[in-house]
């Protein structure tokens, strides 16, 4: 997340990331493993930085 947020590096993706991993089986309706994961969002390059944004907010994580 430091090459993302501080860095402003526009081409990054954490496939290790839990949020995003539940983002993506929430939107495609299918669970990847790891590898998958790194290999369905490298169609995303070069904006994966921006795939992860858009996929951490449409978890909608607002305090209850």
């Amino acid at each position: 997340m430091f090459l993302i947020f501080t860095l402003h590096r526009p081409d990054v993706f954490a496939p290790d990331d839990r949020g995003l991993q539940l983002a993506v089986e929430r939107l495609y309706e299918k669970s990847f493993t790891r590898s998958e994961l790194d290999e369905f969002a490298s169609q995303w390059s070069p904006y994966r930085s921006t795939a992860c944004l858009h996929l951490w907010k449409s978890l909608n994580n607002s305090p209850k």
